[in-house]
Formats: structure tokens, sequence, C-alpha cells
């Protein structure tokens, strides 16, 4: 199976638009093994969210964005739960990688 396999094998299945977006997201890496999806959806949230929190984009224009990390975020633990015995040790993985994120939002302090 697939990463995109497993991702459209979801039950409630994401609707159409978030899962093209999913797709989208993940790119060529939807056709390696499902094996690999929490790494691989945990990595593509996070380089989201970079390249979101970078871009000092706010509103509601970035709404399907932060959906779309969300969801990547979600399936990368719930792919987790699958196939890893340390789900502890890659939630705190992936708290500890998003929260280095919010260091590149933070304003610089004045000295």
């Amino acid at each position: 199976m697939t990463i995109g396999e497993w991702l459209e094998s979801r039950t409630p299945p994401p609707p159409a638009p978030l899962m093209a977006s999913l797709i989208a997201a993940v790119g060529t890496a939807a056709t390696g093994d499902a094996s690999e999806a929490a790494a691989v959806l945990l990595a593509t949230a996070e380089q989201l969210l970079r390249r979101l929190v970078a871009s000092g984009e706010t509103g509601r224009e970035i709404a399907g964005d932060l959906l779309t990390i969300d969801a990547l975020t979600t399936y990368a633990l719930e792919s987790a739960t699958e196939t890893l015995q340390t789900l502890p040790a890659f939630s705190d993985d992936a708290m500890a990688r998003f929260a280095k994120l919010a260091e590149l939002g933070d304003p610089p302090s004045a000295a």
C-alpha cells in the first residue's frame, strides 16, 4: 500500500478538496510505502508550516493551508499509532519540531 492509498483508506474519508490538497502537498512521496507515512506526513506538515510562518501571511487566505497542515499532522499521528511502537517519542518529536517553528514568527527582542 502506498501513502496515497493509505490516505484514501481513512474512515471517514477527508472531503475531496482536502484530499486533493493532501496529495498535492505530499507530492511524489504519495507513491512511497505506507510504512513511511508517519514520517513523510509529519515532514510535509512541518515544511508547509515553516513556509507559512516565514511568509508572515495571516487571515482567512491561509485557512486552507492551515487545514492541510492540521490534517497532515493528524494523519501522521494516526499512522504512527499503526506503525510505530514509540508513539510518545514520535509525538514529542512532532511537538518539538513545531515549537521551533514558532521562533520564526517571534519578533527580535530589543537588546
